[in-house]
C-alpha cells in the first residue's frame, strides 16, 4: 500500500516506488478495480500500455497492485501480425469458398445444363437421348425421371406413329372414299378412291396419282369440284346447329351414283354425343353404290317384265274363257281354235315359269352339273336334229363345220350344254331369214374349246349388245312374243357356261349376221382325265 515494489520481471525495480502510476496504483488499491493505462517513459521515450491488477487477500482485502506493461511498439507489431495473418487467412478461405462454390455449382448446374440440351434436342425431334445418372441424390432422381419421361415419350409417339401410319393406310386403300376439311372447308385429306369417283378439273389433272394429292389440299371444295353443290351442305355440317349429325347427300357423275355423308368433327375435349354449336371440321364420306342402283333398276325391271309376261298370257286365256262362258260357241270349230289358243298361252305360261326356276336355281348355283366326257359336235348335231322342223320350215341351211381330228373330249354336263346350243341355235332360226344360214363351229385351243353359231340374219343394233344377256331382254320384243319366247334363253346360257368355268359374247353386225360364241375349259379346275 506504500507504493513499494516488492517483486518485478526488471531486478532493479525492485525495492523503488512508482511514482508516474502511483495515483493510478492508489485508485487500484483502493477500488479493488482493474484499471489499463498507456504512458511514455521519459527517458526512453517508449510508450507502455500498462494493467492494474489489486491483490486480494484470502479475508478480502487488497492487499497489493500487480502491475503489467507492455511495449505498445512491440504489441502493435504483434497485432499487425495478426492482422496480415487473418487477412491471408481470409483472402484463402474466400478463394477456397469461390473455388469449392464453383465446383459445388458445377456439380448442380451441370445435370440440370445436360437435361435442358436433352430436353432441346427432344423438342427437336430426338427421342433417344438420355443423361447419365451419376448420382442417387434429387439431381440423380431427376437424371432417372428425365430418361424414364424419354423412353416413354417415345413408345407413346412410336405407338402413335404407327396408329398414324394404319390410318392412313386404311383411308388410302379403302374402297369408300374420304375428304376432310377444316373449318374454313379447306381441304385436309383426300384418299384415292375419293379422287377416283369425283375426278379432278383439268388444271389439276396432276392430282390424280397418290402423289399428287397434295395439289389438292387447301383448296375448297367449290374449286376442285365447281359442278358440285358441297359447299352449302358442308357449311351447314359445320355450323351444325349445336348438333353433330351425320348429313347424308346424293350426288351423280356421270352415269354413276354416290351415296354420300359429311359428318362434323367435333371440337377437342367434346364428344360426338356432347354437341358443339360449332365443329372444329368436317368429313365427307363417298360411297359408291352405282352397282346397287343398277341391280335395284334390274329388280324393278324384272318384277315389271315378270308381270308383263304374265299378264299378257293370262289376259288372253280369260279373254278366249269368258268368251266361251258368254256365247257357249256352238261351232266345234270355234271352241277348238279357242282352246288351242287357250292351251298355248298355257304353255308359254309353264315355260316361263320352268325358265324363271332354272335360271333362279343357276344364279343362285343350286344347280348340280352332272359331268361327263362327251364330243362338243356329236351334241351340236343333235341340236340341230332337234330344231330340224322350225330350220326346214324356213328353208335355212344349218351345218356344222368339221372339227379338228381327233376332237378334244370336254368334261361338262350334256344336256345343259345342249340346253344352251338349243338356246343360241334357236334364236338364230328365229331371226334369220328364209333361205339364210346357221353354221356351227368347234375350234378347240390349247386349254379350251371355243364354240360359234353363226347365222346370216337381221343383226344386233350396236347400241343393244351390252343388254343382249340380261332376262326378258329383247332386241324384238314383238316379234319374240309372237314366236313364243321367254326372254330368258340367253340368260340361262350365261349361267350355264359359267357354272362350266366358260365365258359367252356375242358379235354382231347390223344387216349381216349375228355370231355368238362360248368357251368350254378340256380340263376343269380340279378335275383329273381317267
Amino acid at each position: 500500500p506504500s507504493g513499494t515494489v516488492t517483486a518485478a520481471s526488471d531486478p532493479t525495480r525492485k525495492g523503488s516506488r512508482l511514482l508516474q502510476e502511483a495515483q493510478i496504483l492508489f485508485r487500484v488499491l483502493d477500488t479493488g478495480q482493474v484499471e489499463s493505462f498507456a504512458r511514455v517513459d521519459a527517458e526512453t521515450g517508449r510508450a507502455w500500455l500498462s494493467v492494474a491488477a489489486p491483490v486480494i487477500s484470502d479475508q478480502g482485502r487488497v492487499v497489493g497492485v500487480v502491475l503489467l506493461e507492455g511495449d505498445l511498439g512491440v504489441i502493435r507489431e504483434t497485432l499487425q501480425d495478426v492482422r496480415s495473418i487473418l487477412l491471408t487467412v481470409t483472402v484463402m478461405g474466400l478463394g477456397a469458398a469461390l473455388v469449392l462454390a464453383a465446383l459445388t455449382a458445377r456439380t448442380i448446374t451441370g445435370p440440370i445444363r445436360a437435361v435442358t440440351a436433352r430436353a432441346a434436342q427432344m423438342a427437336a425431334g430426338d427421342f433417344d437421348q438420355r443423361i447419365e445418372v451419376r448420382s442417387q441424390d434429387e439431381l440423380g432422381r431427376l437424371a432417372e425421371m428425365f430418361n424414364l419421361l424419354a423412353g416413354r415419350l417415345k413408345e407413346t409417339l412410336a405407338e402413335i406413329s404407327d396408329e398414324k401410319q394404319k390410318i392412313e393406310a386404311i383411308v388410302t386403300h379403302m374402297a369408300d372414299g374420304v375428304v376432310a376439311f377444316d373449318r374454313e372447308q379447306r381441304i385436309l385429306l383426300v384418299n384415292p378412291a375419293a379422287l377416283e369417283m369425283l375426278g379432278t378439273p383439268a388444271a389439276l389433272d396432276g392430282a390424280a396419282t397418290g402423289a399428287g394429292a397434295a395439289a389438292l389440299l387447301g383448296r375448297r371444295p367449290d374449286e376442285v369440284w365447281p359442278d358440285l353443290d358441297v359447299s352449302g351442305p358442308l357449311q351447314e355440317a359445320l355450323d351444325g346447329g349445336g348438333s353433330l349429325e351425320t348429313r347424308p347427300l346424293v350426288i351423280h357423275r356421270g352415269e354413276r351414283v354416290f351415296q354420300t355423308y359429311l359428318a362434323p368433327i367435333a371440337s377437342t375435349g367434346q364428344g360426338a354425343g356432347q354437341g358443339t354449336a360449332h365443329a372444329q371440321g368436317a368429313v365427307w364420306v363417298l360411297h359408291d353404290v352405282t352397282e346397287r342402283e343398277r341391280v335395284e333398276a334390274l329388280r324393278r325391271e324384272f318384277v315389271a317384265n315378270v308381270s308383263h309376261e304374265l299378264r299378257t298370257p293370262l289376259t288372253t286365256i280369260k279373254s278366249y274363257v269368258e268368251t266361251l262362258l258368254e256365247y257357249g260357241l256352238e261351232d266345234p270349230d270355234t271352241q277348238r281354235r279357242f282352246l288351242q289358243v287357250v292351251n298355248g298361252e298355257t304353255d308359254r305360261m309353264i315355260n316361263l315359269v320352268r325358265d324363271l326356276l332354272d335360271l333362279s336355281q343357276l344364279e343362285f348355283q343350286r344347280v348340280r352339273y352332272e359331268r361327263e366326257y362327251c364330243h362338243l359336235s356329236e351334241l351340236a348335231r343333235q341340236v340341230l336334229a332337234k330344231l330340224a322342223g322350225e330350220i326346214q320350215a324356213k328353208s335355212l341351211q344349218a351345218s356344222i363345220q368339221p372339227p379338228p381330228v381327233p376332237e378334244p373330249l370336254v368334261y361338262v354336263d350334256p344336256h345343259r350344254i345342249q340346253q344352251v346350243l338349243v338356246n343360241i341355235v334357236s334364236n338364230a332360226v328365229e331371226f334369220t331369214p328364209p333361205g339364210g344360214s346357221i353354221t356351227v363351229r368347234i375350234l378347240p385351243g390349247q386349254d379350251q374349246v371355243r364354240v360359234e353359231v353363226e347365222d346370216t340374219g337381221s343383226g344386233i343394233p350396236p347400241e343393244d349388245l351390252p343388254r343382249i344377256f340380261e332376262r326378258f331382254y329383247r332386241v324384238d320384243k314383238a316379234r319374240t312374243r309372237r314366236l313364243g319366247g321367254t326372254g330368258l334363253g340367253l340368260s340361262i346360257a350365261r349361267q350355264v357356261v359359267e357354272g362350266h368355268g366358260g365365258r359367252i359374247g356375242i358379235e354382231s353386225e347390223l344387216g349381216r349376221g349375228t355370231l355368238v360364241w362360248f368357251t368350254l375349259p378340256l380340263e376343269p379346275p380340279g378335275e383329273v382325265v381317267a
